[in-house]
């Protein structure tokens, strides 16, 4: 009795699936239909409630001049022709000649206009940063404090946006600098969920490198709250002048001026930059890495290089570096590795100051005329020059805990070369 119960109630679940499914197939057969027979060949017919659905979206006017539509696959495919943002004061502030879309079948379920891909061509864009330090993109003020960014959310929420061929415009009148133009522009924006990857080849003005090669991936959902995003930048330039983007950017101190190739990831943790690495093959390069050390020029900057920000400190790392500097000093290739965090209070304890160095071949002859330009301890680079330590070292590795003059506890390692120290004080 039970197992034909149980029988009929299977059978009876299976034809509700099967008319469920039946009349699923049935409705979306009849509106993919419908819309490609009926709706899309008079599309113009409805150039209002497209054009209003797209201002609502991205939250600006908007006019379009012309609205074709082709059918592909099971999408529909719309140009926009003549497509104009614009700006309060209902000027156009971005006129694309045309912007190709196929709008996605998520638009029935996400409530909102979704399109499966977003693809602009020849476009032509100004950004501004005005004397008051306000961003302006195609004319409309971009919030840097979580105000209005709802076309900057909705386009992270597309999941495919490309231009190619574009011509973009940066003017800062904050810094008094002159236009910047990059030529050949394209750009590849791939969202999913919280995840976006970037990419961008533009061409910038020859005096400052040659074409840029830009990659990135982000994790965050909202543009208001940057400060809530991580991810990593990836770049590469065959040449580049670093002091001739000093008109435009904000360079780190601890990468000055230089010329040459390079190739770097830039990790960005909680809004801010966390770390860089860099392979380099640089000349003339005025570095600066730390706030009590002088700058550090270098004829010559080959290998690689990277800094990280740590608790309290910061981490710095080379692999295969070698460099020639200004005053004759040369460094062979060389891998070395430097941590250093200062003491931290916490609820139960002090954690002590920590420093840590590695290395897998040093002379101490160009450790003491490194020792000036690195944030070391003032008392540890004075026992440096005052002991004037001669020799080499392979494989070795430092750490200590507290001060260089009242260290907690220390250990040194390595194979110690032809070693030889002056006479200070009562010391041999």
């Amino acid at each position: 009795m039970t197992f034909r119960l149980f029988k009929h109630s299977c059978n009876w679940l299976m034809r509700a699936t099967l008319m469920v499914l039946a009349f699923a197939t049935i409705t979306a057969s009849v509106l993919v239909i419908t819309t490609r027979y009926w709706l899309l060949p008079d599309i113009e017919r409805f150039h209002e409630k497209i054009t209003a659905a797209i201002s609502g979206a991205i939250g600006n006017p908007v006019t379009i001049g012309k609205i074709e539509v082709l059918w592909r696959g099971l999408q529909p495919s719309i140009k926009l022709i003549d497509f104009r943002i614009l700006d309060a004061q209902k000027q156009a502030a971005l006129v694309l000649p045309g912007i190709s879309t196929r709008v996605s079948w998520k638009t029935l379920l996400a409530g909102e206009l979704r399109l499966a891909s977003i693809e602009i061509e020849g476009a032509e864009l100004l950004i501004q940063r005005d004397a008051g330090g306000k961003i302006f993109v195609a004319g409309i003020p971009i919030s840097t404090q979580g105000g209005n960014s709802r076309l900057s959310n909705w386009l992270l929420r597309q999941p495919h946006l490309s231009a190619n061929n574009a011509l973009v415009v940066w003017v800062d009148d904050m810094r008094a600098a002159s236009a910047l133009v990059l030529q050949q522009v394209s750009v590849r924006v791939e969202n999913s969920l919280t995840r976006h990857r970037l990419s961008l080849r533009a061409l910038p003005p020859e005096e400052l490198a040659t074409p840029l090669d830009i990659r990135g991936e982000f994790h965050g959902s909202d543009v208001s709250k940057l400060s809530e995003w991580e991810g990593q930048v990836f770049t590469q330039i065959d040449y580049t002048d670093v002091s001739a983007w000093k008109a435009w950017l904000n360079l780190p101190r601890e990468f000055s001026r230089g010329r040459g190739a390079l190739r770097g990831w830039a990790g960005v943790q909680d809004g801010k930059l966390a770390s860089i690495t860099a392979d380099l093959d640089l000349h003339d390069v005025t570095t600066t890495l730390g706030d009590d050390v002088p700058e550090m020029v270098l004829l010559d900057l080959r290998g690689r290089a990277s800094w990280k920000a740590v608790e309290g400190g910061l981490e710095i790392a080379t692999k295969n570096l070698a460099m020639r500097m200004q005053d004759g000093v040369e460094l062979s290739p060389t891998d070395f590795y430097f941590r250093t965090s200062q003491s931290v209070q916490s609820e139960n304890a002090e954690k002590p100051a920590s420093n840590e160095l590695r290395a897998n071949v040093l002379q101490f002859e160009t450790l003491v005329s490194l020792a000036n330009f690195l944030p070391l301890d003032a008392s540890l680079r004075s026992q440096l020059d005052s002991y004037g330590p001669r020799g080499s070292v392979t494989d070795l590795n430092a750490q200590w805990q507290g001060t260089v003059n009242q260290p907690i506890s220390y250990t040194i390692k390595g194979k110690f070369t032809n070693l030889a120290l002056r006479q200070v004080s009562e010391l041999p």
